[in-house]
């Protein structure tokens, strides 16, 4: 992958969260600067913003044979996804008229 993308194969592989991360499609707000990778190779879409972590990790057992890194994307649904300053569990906050909430996933 020389030309585009990221193998996430160096260990001081870091995300700069720039945060409040955007959420345009939620509240139609774009948060700015976007997030990225200190590499420059990953950055925030800031349609959707970035996950709450964002980190290179090992090689999870029967990921790619002979990689080292992978990217680990997890979002804290119940506290922080969706708007900054939002929390989806207690709704405290305020989202633009007729915005969903997103909805959550397990890991």
């Amino acid at each position: 992958m020389t030309i585009a993308g990221d193998d996430f194969e160096d260990p001081a592989w870091t995300y700069v969260p720039n945060n409040p991360k955007s959420s345009y499609d939620v509240d139609k707000q774009l948060r700015g600067p976007a997030g990225y990778s200190t590499n420059r190779r990953w950055r925030e879409n800031t349609d959707r913003g970035h996950p709450d972590m964002v980190r290179r990790v090992e090689t999870p057992e029967g990921g790619l044979e002979g990689s080292t890194g992978a990217l680990l994307l997890a979002s804290n649904y119940k506290m922080r996804a969706g708007v900054p300053a939002v929390s989806a569990a207690t709704g405290a906050g305020a989202a633009a008229p007729g915005a969903s909430r997103p909805r959550s996933f397990s890991m």
